[in-house]
């Protein structure tokens, strides 16, 4: 028997037995109370177990992202699609680390002028040294001098 479960795109995307199951057990681990419900409280114990800290209004935003029957809460279905939510940005974090480290020829985390306009340059782009110092000023959130993986990120999903 296989389950469909209605994704934010409104594509179908068709979910296994074995990964309904894991579904159900994660989700009764993280109903705390029992209702066939999570909450704000929850979802922000749950987003913590999966290396996230979010704040209140994010887990509100969160919730009324995928909350169909606009209840204020996570029902099993709602949860399914915001497992496969988190499962997708997680992709996109380790192709985020990819490109990072491509930008970043020496390792140390962080991309400095130098690799910035090398990296480009490779791609095509060929930028001066002003131009480089210009994307370096409005990426460089702490005024290092370089990019870091976090400002890299920001830049990369704005």
């Amino acid at each position: 028997m296989r389950v469909e479960s209605k994704m934010a795109n409104e594509d179908k995307r068709e979910i296994g037995n074995d990964t309904l199951d894991e579904l159900h057990a994660a989700f009764d681990l993280f109903d705390t109370n029992k209702n066939g419900q999570i909450d704000r409280k929850e979802l922000i114990n749950l987003l913590q177990k999966l290396g996230r800290n979010p704040t209140k209004d994010e887990a509100k935003k969160i919730i009324k992202a995928v909350d169909k029957d606009q209840s204020g809460t996570i029902d099993f279905e709602e949860f399914c699609e915001l497992m496969t939510m988190q499962k997708s940005r997680s992709e996109v974090d380790k192709e985020l680390q990819t490109a990072f480290q491509r930008f970043d020829h020496d390792g140390n985390g962080l991309i400095s002028s130098l690799e910035l306009k090398a990296t480009l340059t490779t791609l095509g782009d060929t930028l001066t040294d002003e131009e480089v110092d210009l994307v370096l000023s409005a990426v460089d959130i702490d005024n290092d001098g370089n990019i870091d993986y976090e400002e890299f990120r920001i830049l990369m999903n704005s």
